[in-house]
């Protein structure tokens, strides 16, 4: 299963580091990892291109998930949209078996 947009800059660099950070804490078995900051420094940018490096390594075999919270307040609204986003990737996989 995966939810993650297309790559977002053909040129993605310089982010390195912060890239590392994330694939370590999800191979050592983080669930969820947030990144967070301010509003344009690449937040999103950072999480996509991680996302799909995994991808390209086959790193999580059973799929990623990638959960926008611009603009969340409250954790019913992010359980609703986890299970949105959920219920859309496994419609979309078996859209393209």
């Amino acid at each position: 299963m995966t939810a993650v947009p297309e790559k977002m800059t053909p040129n993605f660099r310089y982010r390195e580091r912060e890239m590392l950070k994330l694939l370590r804490l999800l191979c050592e078995g983080h669930k969820i990892v947030p990144v967070i900051g301010l509003q344009g420094i690449g937040k999103s940018a950072l999480a996509i291109e991680t996302l799909h490096y995994a991808a390209q390594r086959k790193m999580f075999p059973g799929g990623a998930i990638l959960l926008k919270l611009t603009g969340v307040k409250s954790s019913a609204t992010v359980c609703t949209l986890l299970l949105n986003t959920v219920v859309e990737s496994v419609h979309r996989s078996k859209d393209h078996q």
